[in-house]
């Protein structure tokens, strides 16, 4: 199982980060199901971590990447200071 790198935090409405091993499959599908909902295209996601170079304490970004083995897309959830998600952008 991957290693999940986020702080303790909560995405909003229905994202909530846990740094636990165990927690991380189900980390990477609320991940996907938040970006789906935004109707952005996102099958599985393979990887999730905090930009922490672009991000600032009114500004956290989530980087979400994307892959199914066919397409690959990275995501960005940039969070507000109350850890609600303000938007998402497709890099």
């Amino acid at each position: 199982m991957k290693s999940v790198q986020i702080a303790a935090a909560t995405l909003l409405p229905t994202l909530v980060l846990v740094p636990t091993l165990a927690s991380a499959a189900m980390l990477e599908r609320q991940a996907g199901r938040v970006i789906r909902a935004a109707g952005h295209w996102c099958d599985r996601v393979s990887n999730l971590a905090v930009n922490n170079k672009v991000s600032t304490p009114a500004r956290r970004v989530v980087r979400v990447t994307c892959d199914d083995g066919t397409r690959y897309v990275q995501y960005d959830l940039v969070l507000t200071p109350d850890n609600k998600v303000r938007s998402i952008e497709k890099q």
